[in-house]
């Protein structure tokens, strides 16, 4: 792996030390586990250029990166950066069109790392990258024709980039029939490609597990290059394949540190004893409870979305995300989020997100002294940072689950940034996929065999 992965810093999971799976348990899972999902990158085919239909989840990040660095240009990330970096100065927006599961994927990264008004600011301010639309399958009259109409107004500028937008498509098979008029209309509009850009990509791309398909008879007699997906890791699942990535380079994101972070997580998990593995205190907060996922950053809003999507089908006593000032809210009117959930379990969890840096200069506010602690010399208001009224609202909130019996369980990012989101993203990923597969072994061992 790359260099400067040793170097950063890890994603924490601050946790109770008591754990509530026995580590042989564990170790006996996680060798399982890896015996079904990891692969041999010393076989010429594990490295192929383009990403291979059985690639697992667990496997995905190693591949891309060590694949690119055998074969460059030609290796499934590599022509993830041609496209983006050939195109992203002559065009002003990007449309992805796809599942929500997977939009939702790719825009809990991309909505993470920018600015919360990306798409509002100038070429020039947003240094010249794309602004960013996604567009899911369910066909709303009122949501394709404003973003139609968005569209063909262009970028914000006189320059000849703001005039042109560009096309993603992330393909799913199984519901071609229902979502390929919609691309079609998208595509149609597409014919502002001059003849003096006819050397670049052309701005459709479609991502997919069955390339041989495509035509530019389905697209409407439109030129387009192919990126792989395999069917394994569509959806929520895919957040860490080409239709996320693709995106993101579009927007200049650093997706080799993406991956890098995602790969040292499978170090840890691999390797790690049971104090030190992120996945197995992960997976002790998450099994067999109710999950409250607290977020303390607006910028993780769709990452959490994304996260508790993921977790939904395999959880127990039920997920949900929210704010922490929604947290705060529903605790303060005395609604206690556990009760509403038939689980076994006499415990609850609560996990909290939340980012070790702020990326801007602090802000100073004026808030009010409480009349009850103010003396009659101090002033009504007092300065006070954003950071450190936040702090305050944390420490409320955590006092006030401690009183419904909730155990808490803080996840420390350093900061904000592609390489601490990979390790976040993995440590979801696998701890969601061994708790699938523990549940899907239970149901095998309890069932009785006919005849």
């Amino acid at each position: 792996m790359p260099g400067p992965s040793r170097e950063r810093e890890p994603v924490a999971v601050c946790a109770p030390d008591q754990p509530t799976l026995e580590w042989t348990d564990w170790v006996q899972r996680r060798d399982k586990f890896l015996e079904q999902l990891t692969i041999d990158f010393d076989r010429d085919e594990s490295l192929c250029p383009r990403l291979p239909d059985w690639l697992t989840l667990f496997s995905l990040p190693e591949q891309l990166l060590l694949a690119y660095e055998r074969h460059r240009e030609t290796s499934e990330l590599g022509h993830v950066f041609r496209i983006a970096n050939s195109l992203h100065d002559h065009l002003d927006a990007i449309t992805v069109i796809g599942p929500a599961s997977s939009n939702l994927a790719a825009e809990a990264v991309t909505s993470a790392c920018c600015d919360p008004f990306h798409n509002e600011m100038s070429r020039a301010e947003r240094g010249s990258k794309p602004r960013l639309y996604f567009a899911d399958f369910e066909p709303d009259n009122d949501s394709i024709q404003s973003l139609a109409w968005r569209l063909q107004r262009h970028g914000y500028g006189d320059v000849h980039a703001e005039r042109r937008w560009g096309m993603i498509l992330i393909d799913a098979p199984n519901t071609r029939d229902q979502w390929l008029p919609l691309f079609r209309y998208f595509s149609t509009q597409l014919d502002h490609w001059t003849d003096h850009l006819a050397d670049r990509p052309f701005p459709l791309t479609i991502i997919t597990p069955r390339p041989n398909d495509w035509n530019e008879g389905m697209t409407g007699g439109i030129a387009f290059q192919t990126l792989l997906q395999n069917d394994e890791l569509t959806g929520h699942r895919g957040i860490l394949s080409p239709s996320t990535l693709l995106p993101a380079a579009f927007l200049g994101l650093d997706v080799i540190q993406l991956l890098v972070g995602a790969a040292a997580i499978n170090q840890n998990f691999q390797k790690a004893s049971a104090a030190d593995n992120l996945v197995f205190r992960w997976n002790q907060a998450c099994e067999q409870r109710a999950c409250w996922l607290v977020n303390e950053s607006p910028s993780f809003d769709r990452l959490l979305h994304w996260w508790s999507q993921l977790e939904w089908p395999i959880a127990n006593g039920g997920v949900q995300s929210m704010r922490s000032c929604d947290a705060g809210e529903k605790l303060q009117r005395g609604r206690d989020p556990f009760t509403s959930h038939s689980n076994s379990s006499p415990r609850h969890v609560a996990l909290h997100l939340a980012p070790g840096v702020e990326r801007t200069d602090p802000i100073v506010l004026k808030t009010p002294v409480r009349s009850e602690s103010r003396s009659t010399a101090e002033p009504l208001d007092r300065s006070q940072k954003v950071s450190d009224l936040r702090s305050q609202q944390r420490e409320e909130l955590r006092e006030r689950l401690a009183t419904v019996g909730a155990e808490q369980y803080q996840l420390s990012l350093p900061g904000i940034d592609t390489h601490a989101l990979g390790q976040w993203i993995q440590l979801a990923l696998l701890s969601s996929a061994i708790i699938a597969a523990n549940k899907h072994d239970s149901k095998s061992d309890d069932s009785v065999p006919v005849g």
